[in-house]
């Protein structure tokens, strides 16, 4: 048994979530590197949904993606200025439908003084489009206290 089958399998027995692949997908739609999908459900706050790139041998990158990027604190973001950036209170949410999901990515370009603490260097960060083949899995929950976990997956091309 390969491994994500093995880890599939697993999840399905200890924690009850069921994958939504090809077929079963709920409609979705692409417009503007933004995938909206139709889902009914619940989300907990301070968390993104994983989007992977197929690479050259067949193997999939995680992209960085995540609204809070890995040096969560103070940063720039496309030139801009973010003082902190943080969370700290996580929270269940009905999903909006539909459901938004940006395939972007945050880059690392350098760093730069902070506007606040001059002689502090912060992150600098671009967004850049995902484009190629794309794996998209979001954990999502079909009751309103967030105990209830199902991953929606699905794989799509974005030109």
């Amino acid at each position: 048994m390969n491994r994500f089958r093995f880890l599939f399998s697993l999840c399905l027995m200890l924690l009850g979530c069921t994958s939504v692949p090809g077929e079963n997908s709920p409609p979705y739609t692409l417009e503007n590197n933004v995938l909206k999908v139709n889902l009914t459900g619940y989300k907990e706050s301070c968390t993104e949904p994983v989007i992977s790139v197929r690479q050259d041998d067949g193997s999939w990158q995680t992209t960085d993606n995540a609204l809070l990027l890995p040096d969560m604190g103070m940063l720039y973001l496309n030139g801009e200025y973010n003082g902190y950036i943080a969370c700290d209170h996580v929270v269940c949410n009905p999903l909006d439908e539909p459901y938004r999901i940006p395939l972007e990515e945050y880059r690392l370009v350098g760093e730069r003084a902070a506007l606040d603490e001059a002689d502090r260097l912060v992150p600098v960060y671009e967004t850049a489009v995902l484009t190629g083949t794309l794996k998209v899995e979001l954990e999502f929950f079909t009751d309103e206290t967030c105990q209830e976990p199902q991953l929606y997956t699905t794989i799509i091309d974005n030109p």
